[in-house]
């Protein structure tokens, strides 16, 4: 069956994600800088910032909050959120967007990590093939937002590629360190949650706080840029692995028990308790 030789390898499926996120990255670098392209790519940045937020790291939040029995978890959203926002404010020097885009760039980098370590978890299910596009399609989609939003904060397209080459990096590192150490725990449960927590507070002040109001301070080209958020947001639901769904011969989810699918792009879960499980249907 076709579902069998589904099985990539570890370090085809680490170059595969690394190529996603170079040309995710390098579309933003290759678009003319005026004011009319920037606003248009932070629209899909913003777009796609608000999916990401919404689609794939509140609900695991959420789920980690029911999980714990209490609500700690949505502490570690407020505190991603006011870290930015005191960076935005520049409490501790002068305001400067860049400061918001590291800010960005390190949520980014912590969620892209324990993302790779979370795959290494899910070599050998049937649907790998399925879950390794969403992987790339989300991937893809990170880096364009990154570099986008990069542009805005940070000047000069030579260290934007080296930190879009270092990012790129992040996740297939995390996906070959995983599968060496043969699916050991590095990163608790408790820990990866908070670090989605975090995630989601930092992407939610640079989207809403951000780079909303940047792109729709003025009325021009108001409907252009609506359209980008709304396909940033589709794109970030479309490159959500929980969203993954074979026909035919394919393998496919087993709905009642893909709850865990939502946060297959945030990171580790213990691999007893909350181990990915899918079943065959072919």
């Amino acid at each position: 069956m076709l579902c069998e030789f589904l099985v990539l390898s570890p370090y085809l499926l680490a170059l595969y994600l690394l190529l996603a996120g170079l040309l995710g990255g390098v579309l933003p670098l290759l678009i003319r800088k005026t004011p009319r392209s920037l606003h248009l790519l932070l629209s899909l940045a913003a777009g796609f910032f608000l999916g990401a937020v919404m689609l794939h790291l509140l609900p695991h939040v959420a789920e980690t909050a029911a999980e714990n029995g209490h609500g700690s978890a949505w502490t570690w959203v407020l505190v991603g959120l006011l870290a930015v926002l005191i960076l935005d404010l520049g409490l501790f020097g002068s305001h400067n967007h860049a400061n918001v885009g590291w800010a960005m760039l390190l949520g980014l980098t912590a969620h892209a990590f324990t993302a790779g370590l979370g795959l290494a978890f899910l070599l050998e299910e049937p649907a790998i093939a399925g879950i390794a596009l969403a992987f790339s399609l989300h991937k893809l989609g990170e880096c364009f937002s990154l570099v986008s939003a990069l542009r805005f904060s940070i000047e000069g397209r030579r260290l934007t590629f080296v930190v879009l080459l270092l990012f790129s990096l992040v996740t297939p590192l995390g996906l070959v360190l995983g599968y060496l150490l043969h699916g050991q725990v590095l990163v608790g449960h408790g820990v990866e949650g908070a670090i989605a927590a975090i995630s989601a507070g930092t992407f939610l002040y640079v989207a809403v706080g951000e780079l909303l109001p940047e792109v729709f301070h003025e009325t021009r080209d108001r409907l252009p840029k609506l359209a980008a958020l709304l396909l940033g947001v589709l794109f970030a639901a479309l490159s959500n692995p929980h969203a993954f769904h074979a026909h035919g011969d394919d393998c496919e989810f087993d709905h009642g028990r893909a709850g865990a699918l939502q946060e297959l792009p945030l990171g580790l879960r213990e691999p007893k308790a909350g181990r990915m499980r899918l079943v065959r249907a072919c």
